[in-house]
């Protein structure tokens, strides 16, 4: 199935690679998402899609970004209301492990807090989504150039 996004096309078997010193490996994507549906969803989407994986719920999303933050390529998070961490501050955390990680926000509510609590250069995904959004918005993040601007 393929679904459009960004005006590309997107196959779910579409795999991006990362060049390191040891040759090509697939980019390491951490799901951050309380609603289980929605986290198994984006994660099977991902996965796929050839991405490594590693989703959790908010409460576990800091301490998984210090044991593995390193080994972390992008995150896509939900901004979750309500009580606890935000996906806010979950992206402000993760850029200032890797100040250019990739971020993709999902919210059913909070798309409008995006340009003023959204890290820069990310991308916000209004739920309900597609597989085809998600790995589309993860793969166009990967694939830009490394230059941050001032907004989201």
């Amino acid at each position: 199935m393929d679904a459009r996004w960004g005006g590309v096309a997107w196959n779910e078997k579409t795999e991006l690679r990362l060049s390191g010193m040891n040759g090509a490996r697939a980019a390491w994507v951490l799901v951050v998402e309380d609603e289980v549906l929605v986290r198994n969803f984006v994660e099977f989407a991902l996965v796929e899609a050839g991405f490594d994986v590693l989703a959790v719920a908010r409460k576990e999303a800091l301490a998984t970004l210090n044991e593995r933050g390193a080994t972390v390529d992008a995150l896509v998070t939900g901004i979750g209301i309500g009580s606890g961490i935000s996906g806010w501050d979950i992206a402000t955390q993760a850029r200032e492990l890797h100040p250019r990680m990739p971020v993709v926000y999902l919210s059913g509510h909070g798309a409008g807090d995006w340009p003023a609590q959204g890290v820069p250069d990310s991308l916000m995904l209004q739920k309900p989504v597609t597989s085809g959004q998600v790995v589309g918005a993860v793969s166009d993040l990967l694939n830009r150039p490394h230059t941050l601007t001032n907004s989201p």
